[in-house]
């Protein structure tokens, strides 16, 4: 009887280990889940308070139209909005679209001082061209974040 008990144990006992194992396996999988859900939501708040920054921004002439176009519309792809605001949110992609030539950061400061003139001429043509449907289209946008 005692020989049979041993053999028995020997053999549950792994199996229980095993099964706990894989419990807490189980377990830390839907905590991960959990955790990037979570994460996910706050990049979406993220990006809809920045939108809503750069806008305020723009409004009162602190960030230049064709910067915030190019921000709002990098962020307004990593976040879902009405069909409503999708519709005010094109003129910024255009906007973006229409400057996405023109090189930025590092990229710009390797410029020639001729060929920076000439995209400072072209993005104050953009901004002329866009300004106040930037601005109705910011205050819209603010109305329904």
């Amino acid at each position: 009887m005692v020989l049979v008990l041993s053999i028995g144990s020997i053999f549950l006992c792994p199996l229980v280990l095993y099964y706990i194992y894989l419990t807490k396996k189980l377990k830390d999988k839907n905590e991960n889940v959990n955790y990037v859900e979570f994460f996910e939501q706050n990049s979406v708040d993220d990006s809809r308070r920045s939108i809503k920054l750069i806008l305020l921004a723009l409004n009162q002439n602190s960030i230049s139209a064709v910067e915030a176009c190019i921000r709002v519309s990098f962020l307004a792809k990593k976040a879902s909005f009405s069909e409503e605001a999708l519709k005010v949110i094109k003129i910024f992609d255009e906007v973006a679209m229409k400057s996405s030539h023109i090189p930025i950061l590092e990229h710009w400061d390797r410029l020639k001082k001729d060929k920076k003139v000439e995209f400072e001429a072209e993005i104050k043509g953009l901004e002329s061209e866009y300004k106040s449907k930037l601005l109705k289209s910011s205050d819209d946008l603010l109305r329904l974040l």
